[in-house]
C-alpha cells in the first residue's frame, strides 16, 4: 500500500455523488466515452451504486449512489 502514493502521488481513489437517476447519469458519462466499471444494489436493495470507469480520462473514479423510495 505504501508504494501507491510513491507511484501515483497523493490523490483520492474515488468521489461519490448521490444522484436521482442513475441511468440518466450513466448516459451523460457515456457521451464522453466513460462507461460503467461496476454496478450493484445495496445489501438491503434500498438503492444502487455505480462505479464509472473514469480513472484514465478524469484521474479519479466517480461513484454514483441512488437511493430508492422503496427497496427493489
Amino acid at each position: 500500500m505504501a508504494q501507491l502514493p510513491n507511484e501515483h502521488g497523493d490523490s483520492a481513489h474515488h468521489i461519490a455523488f448521490v444522484v436521482k437517476d442513475t441511468q440518466q447519469a450513466v448516459a451523460h458519462f457515456a457521451k464522453f466515452g466513460i462507461g460503467v466499471a461496476q454496478q450493484g444494489f445495496y445489501g438491503d436493495r434500498s438503492g444502487m451504486y455505480t462505479y464509472m470507469d473514469s480513472q484514465e480520462k478524469l484521474g479519479v473514479i466517480f461513484e454514483l449512489l441512488e437511493n430508492f423510495p422503496q427497496p427493489r
